[in-house]
């Protein structure tokens, strides 16, 4: 017991895994109120026909796959992950911002899919993040408990905030800019996290 807890505090005693794992949970917060209000946005919000929402829906998120890759290799070329993820973040939420005021649901869903595609650098480099702070031999404990947590409160909570915030305002514009504010969260967590570790 006395081993696996020296395990634990070898990564709980860095403020940098306690940040990250703050940016991790904005992360998911981003991530799946986007994924959970997208469509009602774009029917509800922009007046889009049902019938019409699998193309609105499906062309950002197939799009991110490019995301993906191009983030991964910009990552590697660079080792600025933590800057990159932030830079992303902050780019996301200024995207999110410009597709709530677009004057179409084409150019919304435009822009909406360069949100997404921008906001896909963050897990392109969080685990490689996590690399740089956890000790190699307490690795998957560390890797565990961040993407537990993460996925526990970050994943639970975006929709809630998103549905609250249209609840309390009536407004899908509105709501969906709650999650330019997150990312501007997200962003200020990993410029923060890139000077602590120098990644």
């Amino acid at each position: 017991t006395n081993t696996v807890w020296q395990g634990y505090r070898s990564f709980f005693s860095k403020r940098s895994y306690w940040v990250a794992l703050l940016a991790g949970i904005t992360n998911n917060m981003v991530a799946f109120g986007l994924l959970s209000w997208l469509p009602i946005y774009f029917t509800e919000g922009k007046g889009l026909a049902f019938s019409s929402l699998t193309w609105a829906t499906s062309i950002p998120y197939s799009l991110s796959l490019a995301g993906i890759m191009l983030w991964s290799y910009v990552g590697d070329k660079t080792n600025k992950r933590a800057y990159l993820a932030g830079m992303g973040f902050f780019g996301a939420g200024i995207c999110a911002y410009f597709a709530i005021t677009a004057v179409n649901i084409y150019l919304a869903v435009a822009v909406f899919t360069v949100t997404i595609f921008i906001q896909v650098s963050y897990a392109c480099n969080e685990y490689a993040i996590m690399q740089k702070i956890v000790p190699k031999q307490n690795l998957a404990a560390g890797v565990g408990f961040y993407n537990g947590f993460s996925m526990l409160l970050g994943g639970g909570i975006g929709p809630v905030i998103v549905g609250q915030v249209l609840a309390a305002t009536g407004s899908y514009t509105t709501a969906i800019l709650s999650i330019s504010f997150l990312c501007a969260l997200g962003g200020i967590f990993m410029i923060i996290l890139g000077r602590m570790i120098k990644y």
